[in-house]
């Protein structure tokens, strides 16, 4: 409970660097890591992580020897986030603009999936295409790139840069929500 009420007071001090005011639910968090394979090691990059309610679904399905890459800006929800006790996990307090150098940091080139709840429509429309377009060089061949939303509307902008996407629409979430993956 501790952890919801957490989250609401960040939402509400700071919808548009949080996105949203409720922590994503069950179904939710196992739609947005449903293509992350279970039986080989994988890195993936969590944008806008929060307070880990979806890290910690990953953490589970994940490989010991996989790597999750966290990264927040919020240093309230970050110091949840970091307080997961596992060694695949790297929880980084910083902006998703400096997503290149933390990488090269962890001695990373490439990543298996990158795993957003950035609130881009909240954000001008050049600028995230500018970031999607740089950084999606880091996602491998074959990878995907997953993005959380509650209105389907920026489907066809990503659409525009990963070209092969799919929609789900998770009813049961509180608010219903919108995954969007994208092969790269």
């Amino acid at each position: 409970m501790k952890e919801k009420i957490n989250f609401l007071i960040q939402g509400v001090k700071n919808i548009k660097e949080v996105g949203a005011l409720t922590r994503s639910g069950a179904p939710l968090c196992k739609k947005m890591i449903n293509t992350v394979p279970s039986d080989k090691d994988t890195v993936i990059v969590e944008l806008g992580a929060g307070d880990g309610v979806i890290t910690h679904h990953l953490l589970r399905k994940l490989t010991p020897g996989s790597k999750v890459i966290s990264i927040e800006l919020n240093p309230k929800l970050w110091n949840t986030l970091q307080s997961i006790d596992d060694p695949r996990l790297i929880a980084i307090n910083d902006t998703m603009d400096n997503l290149t150098e933390i990488l090269k940091d962890q001695g990373i080139d490439q990543i298996d999936q990158l795993i957003s709840a950035i609130p881009f429509a909240l954000l001008p429309k050049p600028q995230v295409k500018k970031f999607l377009i740089k950084h999606k060089t880091l996602i491998k061949p074959g990878g995907k790139f997953i993005q959380l939303h509650y209105a389907p509307n920026l489907f066809s902008f990503y659409k525009e840069i990963f070209a092969d996407g799919e929609l789900h629409f998770v009813l049961t979430n509180v608010p219903p929500a919108f995954v969007m993956e994208f092969d790269v």
